[in-house]
């Protein structure tokens, strides 16, 4: 397992059980920035990220507009979207708008590490067409 990986956790209950849990095993990936859906995308802007893990749980914000923000900020940036109620017509919009991945909640720490390494190799394994060429 890579860890190396820088990781944007957005959201706008830090102090939740689930965003602790996810941060603590997160970390043996590698760095955690943990920001607020209004910094998102400044803090992205500002780094260069291997991830990003948004949690819509308590987001005031639309996730398709937010993802869609992440996306412009950085290329082939994988977006992860958690949630605890998911539905087709979000998950629509998300995937839309650039995200990866559209899960529900989780506090199984081998698919949180599955879901979170399976987003990273998928973006390490994306051929830019100069990359083939050559140029």
């Amino acid at each position: 397992m890579d860890q190396n990986c820088r990781i944007l956790l957005v959201t706008n209950n830090p102090a939740s059980a689930w965003v602790k849990a996810v941060t603590r095993i997160l970390t043996q990936m590698g760095e955690i920035c943990l920001v607020s859906a209004q910094d998102a995308a400044a803090a992205c802007q500002e780094g260069c990220y291997d991830l990003a893990l948004m949690d819509t749980s308590a987001l005031a914000e639309d996730a398709a507009d937010l993802v869609a923000e992440l996306a412009d900020c950085q290329d082939n940036l994988p977006i992860v979207v958690v949630t605890t109620s998911p539905t087709w017509q979000r998950a629509r919009e998300v995937f839309l708008a650039g995200a990866t991945d559209y899960v529900r909640r989780t506090f199984d720490e081998e698919k949180l590490r599955q879901l979170c390494q399976s987003a990273i190799t998928r973006r390490k394994a994306v051929v830019r067409p100069n990359d083939s060429l050559g140029g």
